[in-house]
């Protein structure tokens, strides 16, 4: 037999497109067939089609042409309500003016707040129809959009005056939150706020508000008397006119006489208030004249801007730690349990001699409860002279005090202005007398009259909360198990959890802290709610790097979450870095395994995680996180790389500032997660931050977006078949290959003939390019077009007589308006012996 100068490496037989960019290795060491660069293509499993093109948002640029840090939709659940939200480096939120898919003419939106200079990718959060955001920078900001239901509206009716803490008024907050056309409040000719009647309204939000917005029963003729409305708000200390501009008068100089907004703006200084069991911000609506008879509320809602967040009571009143019964004529101190504290016979006399009750708090306070129990005070003509306070130099009065007990009577609140809105003092911790406590001392003393024999009474206390002393910045924010977690400047490395369903309460029995890592000080960078756990990341610096810690949410109690600590080394970068992804598959399709995975970035490289394990994925792409390599992820630019999952094509993509002079992305990889491979986009623009949203019209319920580095825009993604980009639209070609590796360890190759299938198209054509030891070689173009009408695909088979060591082939279509679908290639490949 005659001796073979060649052995077959494969045959010509057609197999398809599929496989991902290796770039962290030599071409020449890419296995036979693999691909060294993938670009500007999505996987089809199997099949390789070119990506949908990029269209601009808006048609006039947003001024000053800021870099969009990030996106975020607010999507409402109960009310049907959606915002999209631009964050830009010029450190303000813009807000679309049209919902997406809607092409805006003119500019994005307009300036919905205004942060300070040298904010950071935000991290965005919903907690019951609030919008959390938090941009590291500022404190922590809140905002209810336009349309949530009012929390409670209480008409009060009495012939005295309000109590400062009232608990008796009519409660319609069904009747106006229902969501029910046939239901309403009737304000039965709704009076003014003066004696004999004193009739008002209050309405209560967990937020600040500057919105209200009153809807009528359809088919009435509403208010027709002539009066003006006031929409007061709580200072601390009184209650003061939001000037509102008042939307409900429809006819003119009567209030409440139509569908409307009373809207204003929210005031410098407003304090959450304690009424009818409830610690929130709440708003007294009074009229000039007695409403007519007629008058029917259907439904009532609020809307707020963006405010900085507080730390509000959760309205469960504390006792007192202990007390102590100062006797002045025996100077003698009896110390007492909180809750049955003896009194009898408290002695009034001249300033500073008299008997007293001293108590203290955890907290500082604005108001105690005192219970007289069964033996209340029978000297009608006894006053509490004072409450004081220890300020650190000594006792000092609160100021004027509202004296719910008249004298210790009746059981009732005492309260007080809260500093530091009263100006003569603020409270100081110390140690009193005995006591082991390092708290907050208070005492009261009784004037005019001595106190009856056998009265007993208990303490509770009313405390207020000053958030400067959690944190003055807010580093990121999350939303697990129905409540906000925040993280601050201050304590970095702890994250506080907010009670359920109320973002602004970060105190009492259902208020918890968390902290991260493993001792060290890092500051939280994200948090993402995973499963029923939350995983943190901190960050990445010096030789350990950062930790990644997984909170285990046992039972819905903060005392009880576990803590898991997933790595002491590798951490995260920014919020917009990492993303959660429901339902991977994780295996081949014959022996499928979905799971929930989440995905971020660290300077080790790209990281998936089950809850369990970290595993980083980016191997194939190492070289973008090798330090060593000048194309290597660049130091001190944590806050510019992004990645998101972008569900039309169930893929993660990612931004990265690559190299040593980029300051902005400008490598963006993709990963498929069915096939686990990778390749990469190539944009007209340099995206620096993506998004999903809920599209408000059209048959794709969930659209992309992302924000440009340069040039001012916000731009849909996967849409057309070409790239619209800049200030004068653009259109710029997409540029879609991908080339594969023919290699035999070394040995010479003859590549005789090329068998090669694409999607027919009606248009366009396919280059395919060769290149022998990487020098390029003649391309060839072929056609895509079918040969005949209705047919699906265009073959081609030809020879191609190439000869080397190593041999790439690279299919490629970069024709504005065209699309190419890569099916499969067949080789008759031969390795040459002797060669």
């Amino acid at each position: 037999m005659p001796k073979r100068d060649k052995t077959r490496i494969s045959d010509i037989a057609a197999i398809p497109f599929r496989g991902g960019a290796i770039t962290a290795i030599e071409r020449a060491l890419i296995p036979n067939g693999g691909y060294s660069m993938i670009q500007n293509m999505r996987d089809k499993h199997p099949g390789k089609e070119q990506r949908a093109g990029t269209a601009r948002k808006h048609t006039t640029v947003i001024s000053g042409t800021p870099k969009i840090m990030s996106l975020y939709q607010f999507s409402k659940g109960e009310r049907s309500e959606r915002h999209f939200f631009a964050q830009a480096d010029d450190d303000d939120i813009y807000e679309a003016t049209d919902a997406p898919p809607t092409v805006t003419s003119g500019v994005f939106g307009t300036a919905v707040f205004t942060g300070s200079a040298n904010s950071t990718p935000a991290s965005w959060g919903i907690v019951d129809d609030h919008l959390i955001f938090s941009n590291g920078i500022d404190q922590h900001q809140i905002y209810a959009g336009t349309d949530n239901y009012v929390r409670k509206l209480m008409k009060f009716s009495d012939a005295a005056a309000v109590t400062d803490v009232p608990t008796d008024a009519y409660d319609f907050t069904k009747e106006v939150t229902d969501g029910s056309s046939s239901t309403y409040v009737e304000l039965d000719s709704l009076s003014t706020y003066a004696a004999a009647t004193y009739e008002c309204l209050f309405i209560y939000s967990p937020v600040p508000i500057n919105r209200l917005y009153w809807t009528f029963m359809t088919g009435k003729v509403n208010n027709t008397v002539s009066s003006t409305g006031t929409l007061n708000y709580w200072t601390g200390s009184a209650w003061a006119d939001t000037e509102e501009v008042d939307g409900t008068i429809i006819t003119t100089g009567k209030t409440m006489s139509g569908d409307g907004a009373m809207t204003w703006t929210h005031p410098d200084v407003e304090i959450p208030k304690f009424m009818f069991g409830v610690c929130g911000y709440w708003y007294q609506w009074v009229t000039s004249a007695a409403l007519s008879s007629d008058v029917q509320v259907n439904s009532l809602t609020y809307g707020s801007s963006f405010s900085s967040i507080e730390n509000v009571w959760d309205a469960v009143p504390i006792y007192a730690i202990e007390a102590r019964f100062f006797d002045n004529s025996a100077s003698t101190y009896a110390l007492f349990a909180t809750n049955d504290i003896e009194i009898d016979d408290m002695v009034h006399s001249a300033a500073d001699t008299e008997d007293r009750v001293y108590f203290n708090s955890i907290d500082p306070i604005i108001g105690i409860y005192v219970e007289v129990g069964e033996t209340p005070n029978t000297t009608t003509t006894t006053t509490i002279g004072a409450v004081k306070v220890w300020t650190g130099e000594g006792y000092t009065s609160v100021g004027t005090i509202t004296d719910g007990t008249n004298g210790l009577n009746n059981s009732g609140w005492i309260t007080w202005a809260r500093p530091p809105y009263s100006t003569t003092y603020y409270p100081e911790p110390t140690q009193f007398q005995t006591s082991r406590y390092y708290s907050y001392w208070y005492y009261f003393c009784v004037a005019t009259a001595t106190v009856s024999t056998n009265v007993r009474i208990s303490i509770e206390t009313m405390p207020y909360f000053d958030i400067g002393e959690v944190g003055e910045i807010g580093q990121c924010n999350a939303v697990w198990k129905d409540r906000a977690i925040y993280s601050f400047n201050r304590h970095p490395q702890y994250g506080y959890v907010s009670a359920k369903y109320n973002p602004l309460v970060l105190n009492g029995n259902d208020y918890g802290i968390l902290a991260a890592g493993d001792g060290r000080a890092n500051k939280w960078v994200w948090a993402k709610r995973f499963k029923n756990e939350l995983v943190v990341a901190q960050e990445e610096k010096g030789k350990e790097g950062g930790c990644i810690t997984l909170f285990e949410g046992r039972a819905d109690d903060p005392a009880t979450f576990g803590k898991l600590l997933l790595s002491s080394k590798i951490g995260g970068l920014n919020a917009k870095s990492v993303a959660v992804v429901d339902g991977v598959l994780t295996s081949t399709r014959t022996d499928e395994i979905i799971k929930d995975l989440i995905f971020w970035i660290s300077h080790q490289g790209v990281v998936a995680c089950d809850g369990k394990n970290i595993t980083i994925i980016s191997d194939d792409i190492q070289n973008y996180f090798d330090p060593l390599e000048t194309e290597c992820i660049r130091r001190g630019y944590d806050n510019e790389h992004w990645l998101e999952y972008d569900s039309s094509c169930n893929c993660l993509r990612l931004g990265l500032v690559s190299g040593s002079s980029a300051t902005t992305p400008n490598i963006f990889p993709v990963f498929d997660l069915i096939d686990k491979t990778w390749s990469f986009d190539n944009f007209a623009q340099n995206f620096s931050c993506m998004t999903e949203v809920e599209a408000a019209s059209g048959d794709i319920p969930i659209l992309q977006y992302a924000g440009e580095v340069t040039d001012g825009y916000v731009y849909r993604l996967n849409t057309g078949t070409n790239d619209i980009h800049g200030v004068i639209p653009t259109t710029v070609a997409i540029d879609a290959y991908a080339t594969i590796e023919l290699d035999a360890r070394a040995l010479y190759l003859y590549l005789r003939e090329m068998l090669l299938r694409v999607k027919g198209q009606t248009i366009g054509d396919i280059t395919v390019t060769p290149y022998l030891n990487g020098v390029a070689q003649t391309a060839l173009t072929l056609s895509m077009i079918v040969l005949n009408a209705g047919e699906e695909f265009r073959r081609h088979r030809m020879g191609m007589n190439y000869q080397d060591s190593h041999i790439s082939l690279k299919f490629q279509n970069a024709t504005a308006s065209q699309a190419l679908y890569l099916l499969d290639v067949g080789f008759d490949l031969y390795a040459k012996e002797g060669h």
